[in-house]
């Protein structure tokens, strides 16, 4: 019988998704491609969760969660502010969450990973390429602050070229992979269910 100790994983086994989920993890990771998305609605059950694929998010058609979602936040904006406060609180049971996976080579373990995110560090890492950064040619450091706000939650900075090491010959295979993974293996298109 094998023992294996929390914070380890099984030799030879393969997460590629990478994530900074608790305050103070970070991550220095190189993007290889452009991301993909994946909209999905978590749905409370008795015996667990039922997160659908958002069809609005990933395939552009009509959605009755989303419908529901707007219907409820469009009587917020009329309501008083204590009524308001209580829409809104419904209207979460019905919002679209959507993730981010960015194709990276992780810098500090010189592999090539799947960096699984959310819209506002896409709109982070978009707004350095908006002002004119090469996205693609820079080590960038997300770290998660452990804000209670959403808006400062993650950190996402440059590291200076400068500071930034080359790329060794096992990195720029790491990378190549990277840039050659089909992304569109991420989303299965099948609903899971978590308990």
């Amino acid at each position: 019988m094998n023992t294996l100790e929390f914070g380890s994983d099984i030799q030879g086994s393969s997460n590629m998704y990478l994530r900074v989920k608790q305050k103070g993890d970070k991550i220095q990771f190189r993007i290889a491609q452009n991301p993909t998305y994946v909209g999905k609605h978590f749905i409370k059950k008795q015996d667990g969760w039922s997160v659908p694929n958002c069809p609005r998010i990933n395939s552009q058609e009509e959605c009755d969660m989303c419908e529901k979602y707007f219907e409820i936040m469009s009587s917020a904006k009329s309501a008083d502010k204590k009524e308001a406060d209580e829409l809104k609180k419904v209207a979460r049971d019905y919002a679209v969450s959507i993730t981010f996976y960015f194709p990276v080579l992780n810098r500090e373990e010189g592999k090539f990973g799947i960096l699984q995110t959310t819209r506002g560090v896409r709109n982070k890492i978009n707004e350095f390429y908006e002002n004119g950064t090469d996205v693609f040619s820079k080590d960038f450091v997300l770290r998660n602050t452990g804000s209670d706000s959403p808006k400062d939650l993650y950190s996402l900075t440059i590291v200076d070229s400068s500071d930034t090491p080359p790329l060794t010959e096992e990195e720029e295979e790491e990378l190549k992979k990277a840039k050659e993974f089909d992304m569109s293996t991420i989303n299965d298109g099948t609903e899971d269910e978590i308990e």
